[in-house]
């Protein structure tokens, strides 16, 4: 059975086109960047500018769903959703624009979704999901493709840039949203640092752009970055190169899309902050993520 799911993000929103019949097989997949929850965290609103290109986004999205015969999808909207004041306001007007039902979830559901999406990389032992979003991350820890523990901290590409640095990327800049990942980062996996054994898997943006960066993909190519393995040493130096080029310098990195290249930077902090607090030094990045969650929830 042919179905589409989509995810409103806090930088992004997300379509995936799947045959599901007891597992959810990938046909089509797309991003595009909107940056609906710009300025939300200070604002507390969502922002016209990012309501439209979303609204123009899940226009795209269903055309392409209606080419396939796919009338009904999921569609689930995070973290910059939950945080506005004026999220009803949005959930009407994309129902009166595009006719999509839009499902507000909270940070809990969010992840136990990344983590239906993204287990099927670690089917035995111990493992860590990280999905490093726009306005928060997820961390869940699962046995034996079973969650144990599933969080939701409020810190994300987009919220730490706004709150630590905009597009200064200064030593003090960096040195305050560090302590500030760390301390939340800390607290949320204080009682897993005594597992041994544990597999980091990272699914979001933010990884999956780094995979693409260290391969030097000019054109992104989601069979290559899905499972590929990244270690902090090649974090560290992506994060590096980051911070020592301008905005404009950022644009011409292969496999950093332009509309990523200004909060890379904090989400990429954010991944090197996870794997430093718990030891864990090498990722496995996923493609299957909370979309293919999203279907297995609802579906299987």
């Amino acid at each position: 059975m042919l179905l589409g799911a989509m995810d409103i993000g806090t930088n992004s929103t997300r379509l995936l086109i799947a045959d599901v019949d007891g597992e959810v097989k990938r046909i089509e997949k797309h991003t595009i960047i909107t940056r609906l929850g710009k300025m939300v965290d200070q604002s507390k609103r969502l922002g016209q500018e990012g309501i439209d290109k979303n609204i123009n986004a899940l226009l795209r999205f269903k055309e392409l769903c209606l080419s396939y015969g796919i009338r009904d999808v999921y569609a689930i909207a995070t973290s910059a959703v939950r945080d506005a004041s004026n999220r009803y306001e949005f959930i009407s007007a994309v129902k009166r624009e595009t006719g999509i039902d839009i499902e507000v979830i909270s940070g809990e559901k969010e992840a136990q979704l990344g983590f239906l999406g993204a287990s099927s990389v670690v089917k035995e032992g111990y493992c860590l999901i990280c999905d490093i979003g726009g306005g928060s991350t997820e961390l869940i820890l699962g046995l034996d493709g079973k969650v144990i523990k599933g969080q939701s901290i409020d810190i994300g590409s987009v919220r730490i840039t706004e709150r630590f640095s905009g597009l200064n990327t200064s030593e003090d800049n960096i040195k305050n949203a560090y302590e500030y990942i760390k301390a939340i980062v800390n607290s949320a996996v204080d009682d897993i640092k005594t597992i041994k054994n544990i597999s980091l898997v990272g699914i979001g943006g933010t990884v999956t752009t780094l995979a693409a960066i260290d391969m030097g993909l000019t054109t992104y190519d989601i069979d290559r970055v899905h499972e590929y393995k990244l270690n902090k040493n090649r974090v560290d130096a992506i994060f590096s190169r980051f911070i020592s080029l301008s905005l404009e310098e950022r644009y011409n990195i292969p496999g950093l899309q332009r509309e990523r290249a200004d909060v890379i930077p904090m989400g990429t902090l954010i991944l090197k902050t996870v794997m430093e607090v718990t030891n864990l030094y090498s990722i496995t990045v996923s493609e299957k993520d909370n979309l293919d969650g999203l279907l297995i929830d609802r579906c299987i």
